[in-house]
């Protein structure tokens, strides 16, 4: 995280990173739909909202995401998702 000076950020938001560049909160949504063969269309979709607005809307159900899921717990990630995520 310290090679993308991203530490602000590490436990607030999410963080994609790919080939080297750094993608927050609805840039990495975006770049995620779109690498999801069924959800492309909705990456698209996200180039309509201009990117300011799209992190509102972002930090809006972040900050509300336990009402809109009904759940108060996460998964345990398995061992081989671990390796992929960054701590």
């Amino acid at each position: 995280m310290t090679k993308y000076q991203l530490e602000a950020y590490t436990a607030k938001t999410l963080i994609l990173i790919d080939k080297g560049k750094h993608y927050l909160r609805i840039k990495a949504i975006r770049k995620i739909l779109l690498e999801l063969p069924y959800f492309k269309i909705f990456g698209y979709l996200l180039y309509l909202i201009p990117t300011f607005i799209g992190n509102i809307i972002y930090d809006i159900i972040a900050k509300k995401r336990q009402k809109i899921l009904k759940s108060t717990s996460c998964p345990i990630p398995s061992a081989e998702i671990r390796k992929k995520i960054i701590s």
